[in-house]
């Protein structure tokens, strides 16, 4: 009873595929044409937001975040007391960091250390190093951004020596700056 029915749903499939096969061409044809026309179209609207995009990222900053970086700037490079030139350089370097100029951000980073050292500053110097390290294509920069990177880095592991997300990212640095076997002298 079972092979007969399995017989006639085999011989039942066959016939079904054969009259699909003996439907008119122009059906296949006009259906290929629909979705050749639909996919060129999305591929023209995908082209079209891409440019726009383009576009846009060519002029990241605006003249707001211009104007702020032009008196932070002039600000920072003014005042004398050390409380004030911190807060202005963490302000540059967080802007800096948001319009993804991470090599900038990573000198007012470094600045917060140089005017009061302390563990988080020390922290936001090494991170903001890494990031500009990350996308910096010049090989020497890259490598003395790594070493700077690097020794910050190795401060806080010295004191906090179970930092995993820091141990990672000082093999990172490690292995992209060929820096496996030797260690390297602090800030130089």
């Amino acid at each position: 009873m079972n092979r007969l029915i399995q017989g006639i749903l085999v011989v039942v499939g066959v016939v079904i595929c054969f009259l699909l096969f003996l439907q008119p061409k122009f059906i296949v044809n006009n259906e290929e044409s629909k979705l050749a026309e639909s996919t060129s179209t999305k591929v023209e609207k995908e082209v079209a937001e891409t440019n726009q995009n383009a576009s846009m990222h060519k002029n990241a900053k605006s003249a707001k975040d211009e104007e702020k970086l032009k008196k932070w700037t002039t600000d920072f490079n003014h005042f004398t007391s050390k409380e004030k030139k911190v807060i202005l350089a963490d302000s540059l370097a967080n802007l800096y960091t948001r319009l993804f100029e991470f090599d900038s951000a990573a000198k007012y980073f470094e600045q917060q250390v140089f005017l009061i050292s302390t563990e988080t500053n020390k922290l936001k110097a090494a991170l903001g190093l890494y990031q500009a390290f990350k996308v910096s294509m010049n090989p020497i920069d890259r490598k003395k951004i790594g070493l700077k990177a690097l020794a910050y880095i190795d401060e806080i592991l010295a004191t906090r020596s179970n930092w995993v997300d820091l141990k990672v990212k000082k093999a990172v640095i490690r292995v992209y700056t060929c820096l496996l076997y030797t260690s390297p002298s602090p800030r130089d």
